[in-house]
């Protein structure tokens, strides 16, 4: 997750070789009580959190990167899709907002955020990084 909309939208168009397929980007405002610095607020089944890292590395540096820390169930059940929650939140401070990106749209979106310098090689620091920057 980053909390960064331009680099969302970076992972969503990234790769030409999904050009075929549409895209969703979704955009989350989090309740503030949910941010920490740490997992150990996760108390019941039901808890989400968001959290920055405790370790910081390049790549959670330059895609400004947080997590998203929930339990796992104990039993397997289908993941419901993520519009559900914004449909069913009582929390009026929390959002969940879906963002359609169509296929015929992703080269020219590439193209814009290269020119506003999220390319492979800002989001990725170091050689692999620079080399996809350069072959793409």
């Amino acid at each position: 997750m980053t909390t960064n909309p331009l680099k969302a939208l970076f992972f969503a168009v990234e790769n030409p070789e999904h050009d075929c397929f549409d895209e969703v980007v979704y955009g989350f405002e989090p309740y503030m009580g949910w941010f920490t610095s740490t997992t150990d607020a996760l108390k019941g089944d039901d808890d989400l959190i968001c959290f920055y890292p405790k370790h910081i590395n390049p790549r959670i540096v330059s895609q400004e990167a947080c997590f998203v820390a929930f339990k796992f169930p104990k039993e397997l059940q289908p993941f419901a899709p993520l519009t559900v929650y914004n449909d069913n939140t009582e929390d009026p401070n929390a959002w969940l907002e879906q963002i359609d990106i169509p296929k015929a749209a992703k080269p020219q979106l590439r193209k814009q955020l290269a020119k506003m310098g999220i390319t492979h090689q800002t989001m990725f620091p170091g050689m692999d990084g620079i080399a996809t920057t350069i072959r793409r």
